[in-house]
């Protein structure tokens, strides 16, 4: 049945106006159908539900609210969202006195959307959930744009959507939040092109997930004991590679993690350094028997992983914006740059000039840049006071203060 459901998929984006027909049609009936089935259900003043990542784990900017909410509201409810419970924090979490478990998709699910007052999370929902006048969602997002999202996508490659459906899925995220959660002025102009919002609907005050970055970026005996929990020697250089996700590499229903610095030619040009891997959450990541490297992708707080990487390389990911609060070194290895930018998704910003680290395309040039190291502070700096100017440990009470509170 999964897999009938992906083909159909696939044969409607294919499709263009059918496609956002039948997308429109089938939201309106799943609204219909939620709010028929729980419209009974009371909304409970200061029930706060969370989902981070579709239920991946409790992380983010929703787990660094609910940790100030856990100290700012101790009478509250709070609510958490997971794919299943067999993830440690759901194991953790469901021992608070204060906090219940859900999981996705199911009618307890759907019962503590319908009940809550307050909805914060950092990804797209099910199409279904509508919230009333009496409750409020404010939508975190995950991280600062450089890849174009949502309405300002303009090829058509999605492989299971048309551009017409794709942008008409944002523009309901974009329709039914109340707060969408911005860091800066140049995150507020993307988010509000790409999902069609009001700028009334944005709050600028950082991003609650940046502010244990912020806490414990000199911290070493705390940095020293994730390196523990990973089994990293704490002398051990650490180079984190954590590229996105490619809206054409897509199989079996999901999009495919590689790492394509997992080769000798590139490992073999260090010494004492341990490489660590994070694939997107969208992505399955492509596993090898030997490999250099240790897979994080499913570690659930990337905070961590930033806190620990004296280096990093990605691509067209986000999370640079939040890596340049450390004042670290970081490249940018763009293999397919021609074919991401004119026929996948394009960038908000110029990557030939824009960007606070070396841009390349080859291994080579990339193993060159990292022995040249070619970044300077001062540069940084003028990037964090672009993107990062809020960023100072107190986004999370910031916001609990202007919309909670």
């Amino acid at each position: 049945m999964k897999k009938l459901k992906m083909a159909v998929k696939r044969l409607l984006s294919k499709t263009g106006s059918l496609d956002l027909f039948i997308k429109r049609a089938y939201i309106w009936a799943t609204v219909f159908s939620y709010k028929l089935r729980y419209f009974l259900i009371q909304v409970k003043p200061k029930q706060i539900i969370f989902e981070s990542f579709q239920g991946k784990s409790a992380s983010d900017s929703p787990y660094a609210l609910y940790l100030q909410l856990q100290k700012s509201l101790p009478n509250a409810k709070f609510i958490w969202v997971f794919a299943n419970d067999n993830i440690t924090d759901f194991q953790t979490l469901q021992k608070q006195a204060n906090t219940h478990c859900v999981i996705r998709g199911t009618k307890a699910y759907f019962q503590a959307y319908a009940s809550s007052q307050y909805w914060i999370v950092n990804c797209r929902l099910p199409y279904r959930l509508l919230a009333s006048s009496k409750q409020t969602v404010i939508q975190c997002w995950h991280g600062t744009p450089l890849k174009k999202l949502g309405m300002d996508i303009k090829v058509e490659n999605h492989p299971t959507s048309s551009l017409k459906a794709m942008h008409f899925a944002y523009q309901w995220e974009g329709r039914r939040c109340d707060y969408f959660l911005s860091p800066s002025a140049y995150a507020s102009s993307c988010f509000i092109s790409s999902f069609g919002l009001d700028k009334n609907q944005i709050v600028e005050l950082g991003y609650p997930r940046n502010d244990s970055l912020f806490r414990y970026k000199d911290d070493i005996e705390y940095q020293q004991a994730i390196k523990q929990k990973l089994g990293i020697e704490k002398d051990k250089k650490v180079i984190l590679y954590a590229p996105t996700f490619r809206d054409d590499d897509f199989s079996n229903g999901k999009h495919t993690a590689i790492n394509r610095l997992d080769n000798d030619a590139f490992k073999e040009q260090f010494k004492d350094v341990h490489f660590l891997f994070r694939g997107h959450y969208f992505a399955n990541v492509e596993s090898k028997k030997d490999t250099g490297f240790l897979d994080v992708s499913d570690y659930p707080l990337i905070n961590d992983l930033l806190l620990i990487a004296d280096e990093i390389i990605t691509d067209y990911s986000s999370l640079f914006f939040d890596y340049l609060i450390l004042e670290r070194p970081m490249y940018f290895y763009m293999y397919d740059k021609d074919k991401y930018l004119n026929d996948i998704r394009g960038t908000y910003l110029n990557v030939d000039t824009d960007m606070p680290g070396p841009v390349v395309e080859r291994q080579e040039d990339l193993l060159h840049a990292m022995k040249e190291m070619n970044y300077t502070i001062e540069q940084q700096n003028k990037f964090n006071q672009l993107y990062n100017l809020h960023e100072d440990g107190k986004s999370s009470f910031r916001i609990f203060n202007t919309l909670i509170k």
